[in-house]
C-alpha cells in the first residue's frame, strides 16, 4: 500500500498539494512476456523501462506509470 493510514486504518492520501511524495507501485502484473518491440504485454513497459524501475527517481517512475495509464486511455 502506498502513503500513510490515518487512525481508523485508511490510506491517507499520497500527494500533497497536488505533490507526489510517494513512489507508485510497480506496473508489474507478473505476465513477462516481451514482444519484438522489447514491450512487456503485461505492464506495457520497455525492457529498459523494467531494468531501470528500482532505480528511477520517484518522478520518473510517475512519468512511466502516467504514460502507461494515457497509453491504456487511448486504445
Amino acid at each position: 500500500m502506498t502513503g500513510r493510514q490515518d487512525s481508523a486504518g485508511s490510506a491517507a492520501p499520497s500527494n500533497f498539494g497536488g505533490e507526489r511524495v510517494t513512489y507508485p507501485a510497480s506496473p508489474c502484473i507478473s505476465v513477462c512476456t516481451l514482444d519484438d518491440d522489447s514491450v512487456c504485454l503485461g505492464c506495457g513497459r520497455t525492457l529498459q523501462q523494467i531494468s531501470r524501475w528500482a532505480m528511477m527517481s520517484k518522478d520518473e517512475q510517475w512519468s512511466v506509470v502516467d504514460a502507461l495509464a494515457a497509453e491504456r486511455a487511448g486504445k
